[in-house]
């Protein structure tokens, strides 16, 4: 007897809907889809349970004849492909064939249907890709597709859904990036009877309004650049609005929806060191190309695709996100409480004089009268004054110009960290580590753009590690080697340092730089190793925290800071400043509203 056998139709029909209805989101993308090619300005959604329950889609597209009507329930039906020739010119978002009959399959379904020159509508009944009814009923145009118990004939497919939060998640990210890229289409998702979005708007930023809300909104940036027969649209946030996942990138590719890790690599990458680690942009983006250089059968979901000019669309999309973030400043602004800070008595700590060119001898007996007997000035104030009366430093008040700021006057110092700076905006607070790291990595990169000088040590360091710190770094010596760092292994845990790059880092700095280089898990790539030696150098070299400056270094700083390449975040991605605006304070005082 023969071991092969060729499948039954129900069987085939089940597989074939297992690649395409993987879950009740998909059933949701297909059917949206499908309403947005059938010309649709109205979609609306309602589901219970998850969609484990019910899914209900109704568009008020083009609608169905009865026989089309029929068709569309059987595999392999199409009214987007007549020859082979069609596959490679796809512009349309369905057009395989197997989504209607793959979700008929697996669920019971009803279907009503009408065009414009019919005077009455179709309705079929269906259950596991039988028609068991078909009927003429009163319907408005378009189309409404009434899916139940997904899975009730696959009982293994239906025990590996997830809890009904979990499926209505993945049903909400379909129709949130769906009503994204299609502002004029109306979506409306109701689950439970609950309305969840509602999309009034009918351009890209309303809908981001619609669906992020009016803060996300007035963070995102304009993107519109043409190149190469490629065109690049949409918003992306700022680098001080970020998430700690992906799920708010909506990338699409001639408007159909997709999730691509090399492309979301590429825009991720075209932040560079804006983007703090394991922090991630919201991004909106439709890059229009020729459908003949796209593959998008690659996969039934048809989420994955293929560029025929792979490497011309990567640099296409990093030119068109670095132009739109070069436009901008991208100081964060800070929230602040609008509560006013009440005290019975002037506290020297909190005391901030409101002119710039004040009398120190009055401010000193000002703060005086508010000391109590048993109180005594604080060794480091929180705010330090650019006083030449008190330091031979340079006058209370600097004036200059930064092109990229406009005029500025240095006001002072808190807590011996932070500059503080005004400009025609409000107050500007500076992270002077923060900011002279930011210096002192690009100086190490053009540096060490193609090698790094190594310089021995007088007297080795030791230190000791833990066992599998030892393990990593005993793996890793032979490129440490080549990256500038000489260590070799002496016996155990023990290591002994005996060189190190050419650098502005303290010899006593080096033994905490390793353990930090262990311990972030830079070493696991090869790739970017010597791009994080080089920001431990800078971090190790860079002015510290709590450490007093002059007027002469503050402003140094702040010159050197605005004549790098990205001013507005350190090596590791935080702000190297922030600005509290004119209008932010005037809240704060209750002067405004």
């Amino acid at each position: 007897m023969s071991q092969i056998v060729v499948l039954s139709e129900e069987i085939i029909n089940k597989i074939s809907a297992g690649e395409v209805v993987e879950r009740p989101a998909a059933v949701v993308k297909e059917l949206v889809e499908n309403a947005i090619d059938a010309g649709a300005t109205k979609i609306i959604v309602k589901i219970q349970e998850g969609g484990k329950k019910s899914i209900y889609v109704s568009d008020n597209g083009v609608g169905m004849s009865q026989e089309d009507a029929e068709l569309a329930l059987l595999r392999y039906t199409t009214s987007k492909i007549r020859t082979a020739k069609d596959l490679t010119n796809i512009s349309t978002l369905g057009f395989r064939g197997e989504a209607l009959a793959s979700i008929c399959a697996v669920s019971r379904l009803e279907l009503v249907t009408r065009t414009e020159d019919q005077t009455t509508g179709t309705k079929i009944i269906a259950e596991g890709g039988i028609i068991k009814e078909k009927s003429e009923v009163a319907s408005p145009i378009g189309t409404m597709i009434f899916v139940r118990d997904l899975f009730y004939n696959t009982p293994a497919r239906k025990k590996f859904l997830k809890i009904a939060p979990t499926e209505f998640n993945h049903i909400f990210n379909v129709i949130r990036h769906y009503a994204l890229r299609y502002s004029t289409i109306y979506f409306q998702l109701i689950h439970n009877d609950r309305d969840i979005i509602s999309t009034p708007s009918k351009t890209l930023l309303g809908r981001i309004t619609d669906i992020y809300g009016k803060d996300i909104a007035q963070e995102m940036i304009s993107v519109d650049y043409s190149a190469d027969d490629i065109k690049i649209t949409g918003y992306i946030s700022s680098p001080n609005l970020t998430r700690g996942d992906t799920s708010y990138q909506s990338i699409f590719v001639n408007s159909r929806y997709i999730k691509d890790s090399q492309l979301t690599k590429s825009i991720e990458n075209s932040y560079g060191q804006l983007l703090e680690k394991r922090r991630h942009p919201i991004i909106i983006l439709n890059l229009e190309i020729n459908p003949r250089e796209v593959d998008v059968n690659v996969h039934p979901t048809k989420r994955e695709i293929r560029f025929s000019k792979e490497k011309l669309v990567f640099e296409a999309l990093k030119t068109s996100i670095s132009n739109a973030l070069a436009e901008k400043d991208h100081i964060p602004s800070v929230e602040i409480r609008e509560e006013p800070l009440l005290r019975t008595t002037i506290h020297p700590d909190t005391l901030i004089e409101e002119t710039v060119g004040h009398d120190t001898s009055k401010s000193e007996d000002i703060m005086k009268m508010t000391m109590s007997k048993s109180e005594s000035p604080s060794i480091t104030p929180p705010l330090r004054y650019f006083d030449s009366s008190a330091e031979s430093v340079a006058p209370l008040r600097k004036d200059f110009t930064i092109d990229k700021l406009g005029d500025l006057v240095l006001l002072g110092q808190a807590h011996f960290t932070y500059l503080i700076f005004q400009d025609k905006e409000g107050l500007i607070l500076v992270d002077q580590h923060a900011a002279d790291e930011r210096v002192q990595l690009e100086k190490l990169t053009k540096k060490y753009m193609n090698s790094i000088d190594t310089q021995d040590l007088l007297a080795p360091i030791k230190i000791e590690l833990k066992s599998h710190e030892s393990e990593m770094l005993k793996d890793n010596l032979d490129i440490l080697n080549e990256y500038g760092l000489n260590i070799e292994h002496f016996g155990g845990t023990t290591f002994v340092i005996r060189s190190l790059p050419i650098g502005p880092v303290d010899v006593k700095e080096i033994k905490e730089m390793v353990e930090e280089l262990l311990s972030s898990g830079d070493l696991e790539n090869k790739e970017t190793l010597k791009e994080a030696i080089i920001k431990l150098m800078a971090c190790h070299s860079a002015i510290r925290a709590g450490e007093k400056l002059s007027v002469d270094t503050s402003l140094s700083l702040i010159k050197n800071l605005f004549q790098t390449e990205n001013p507005y975040t350190c090596a590791h991605g935080r702000p190297t400043l922030i600005r509290i605006s004119s209008k932010q304070l005037e809240k704060l005082f209750k002067r405004i509203a």
